[in-house]
């Protein structure tokens, strides 16, 4: 269980240049300006390229949420899927979870190898998206009908964390 002392840290992952890549970023920073308030012993963070850079946002923390963008093709645009580390192991091999060039329980178990104390607890909000190829700082609208959705997500697991 986790408490008030617990290290945790929020990141946003995507590129803020492609479409629906860019969803994970703007949930993370509209719920740091909205939220950050109550989530002091939080840390916010936007990352822009995945892989042994997400590695060093992680070093530290005991518990992590993660936003993304995800393709699975098996849901409506902007749904917001919710995978434990548990689950990632399972669809592991599925490239689902693939962190812009190395699969996230991958990473998080070459950091531990590595010596770095990596987060025991591990969330990865996906959110489903269509378009990864055209250039916009906005996603498609109906990507952004799951930013409601994600942050309400985001907020009750925080809670979660931290009241118990």
């Amino acid at each position: 269980m986790a408490d008030k002392s617990s290290r945790i840290v929020v990141v946003g992952l995507g590129n803020p240049l492609l479409t629906d890549d860019t969803i994970g970023l703007l949930i993370v920073k509209q719920f740091e300006q909205n939220y950050c308030r109550h989530y002091s012993n939080v840390k916010f963070v936007l990352n822009y390229s995945g892989g042994f850079d997400l590695m060093e946002e992680l070093i530290g923390f005991d518990k992590t949420i993660i936003v993304d963008s995800i393709y699975t093709g098996q849901t409506e645009a902007g749904f917001c899927h919710e995978f434990s580390a548990k689950d990632m192991n399972r669809v592991n091999q599925s490239g689902l979870l693939n962190s812009h060039g190395l699969n996230l329980p991958a990473l998080l178990d070459t950091g531990a190898k590595c010596g770095y104390s990596m987060p025991e607890d591990v969330i990865l909000y996906g959110i489903e998206g269509r378009n990864f190829n055209d250039f916009s700082e906005e996603p498609s609208a109906a990507v952004k009908g799951g930013i409601n959705t994600a942050i309400k997500k985001l907020q009750t697991q925080l809670n979660t964390w931290l009241n118990n």
